[in-house]
């Protein structure tokens, strides 16, 4: 339900969406904005219908894996550089 909401939100606001994007760095930001919308908001119906869960959960995990390196990205870059903590 969570991916359902995330992407319909961001259909709501896509242009906002798009500035994050942007502000990110994220190449063709408003291309990207619909894409990710898109396959949060039909990958949300089809897991909640438990329909081509499997198949779907593949770009999902790419969306969130990007989101998470782009969004914290210093945090990223820094994993491996100080494994005594």
């Amino acid at each position: 339900a969570l991916f359902l909401y995330s992407g319909w939100h961001k259909f709501q606001d896509i242009a906002g969406t798009a500035d994050y994007f942007q502000s990110l760095h994220i190449s063709f930001a408003v291309l990207n904005a619909y894409l990710v919308a898109s396959f949060e908001t039909v990958g949300g119906i089809l897991l909640i219908l438990g329909f081509a869960s499997r198949l779907i959960c593949i770009p999902l995990i790419v969306i969130l894996i990007t989101a998470f390196a782009t969004a914290h990205q210093p945090a990223v870059a820094n994993i491996f550089h100080d494994l005594s903590t």
